[in-house]
């Protein structure tokens, strides 16, 4: 049975994938409390080897994933904030992760990220981290820019995927075609447990009234942007 360690791990999206593979894990690890939690939820079985701390703490000699692979922050990144890059220690993790590379020697890595990493300081940046996880020509490093949409998912989601192949291995890996099929909302919403919802405050509620179908914020006028998105008007994005 192929193996992997996964790290910046959220709620488990990426290591579900896995498992439903035939995949098993080896450490899946979360510093956020909350999300280690529905990780032990969702991975039944397999709660021993979820572990809440920061990937900076891992240590990974003696353990050998054919897959190392995480969702590495990536808001020092994204169009939606400051895109300090490498610069803010959020961008840090990712020298953290092919750290974790080069003690656990797995077969391929994997990393998520946003799509403003192909764009930051003018595509340097990515040069920089593809050079960085190539690690001397021990990987053959190929990305991608995939959307969430594309693959049955019924989500406008365009995410960077980084794949890493181990040249000793001799395979030259090639990304997925697009499936012809589209799935939507209505197509997921099935057979899910009841729920009260959530009432809104009249305030928000009248914020609301005033996006249009198919809208969103910046569709408000620009003073109820200011008013309702507070700091956020103002990072961009």
């Amino acid at each position: 049975m192929h193996s992997f360690i996964e790290v910046c791990a959220g709620c488990g999206g990426l290591s579900k994938g896995f498992m439903d593979a035939g995949f098993k894990p080896l450490l899946i690890n979360e510093i956020d409390k909350t999300a280690c939690e529905t990780l032990r939820k969702n991975h039944r079985g397999h709660e021993g080897v979820i572990n809440q701390g920061s990937m900076t703490d891992l240590r990974l000699e003696g353990l050998s994933p054919d897959i190392l692979m995480g969702g590495v922050p990536c808001q020092a990144f994204s169009h939606a904030g400051e895109r300090k890059g490498l610069e803010d220690p959020r961008g840090q993790l990712i020298l953290e992760f092919n750290r974790l590379v080069n003690e656990c020697n797995p077969k391929f890595l994997l990393v998520e990220n946003v799509k403003g990493l192909t764009t930051h300081n003018q595509g340097k940046t990515l040069e920089s981290v593809l050079e960085l996880f190539s690690n001397g020509g021990l990987y053959d490093i190929r990305y991608k820019v995939l959307n969430a949409k594309d693959y049955d998912v019924p989500q406008k989601r365009e995410r960077i995927i980084i794949v890493g192949t181990r040249k000793d291995l001799n395979i030259s890996y090639e990304f997925p075609e697009p499936s012809p099929r589209k799935v939507v909302l209505r197509d997921a919403l099935k057979n899910v447990p009841k729920s009260e919802g959530e009432l809104y405050s009249e305030e928000k509620r009248k914020v609301l009234e005033m996006v249009p179908p198919g809208g969103c914020w910046v569709n408000l006028p620009v003073e109820v942007q200011k008013t309702y998105m507070g700091k956020a008007f103002s990072s961009g994005g």
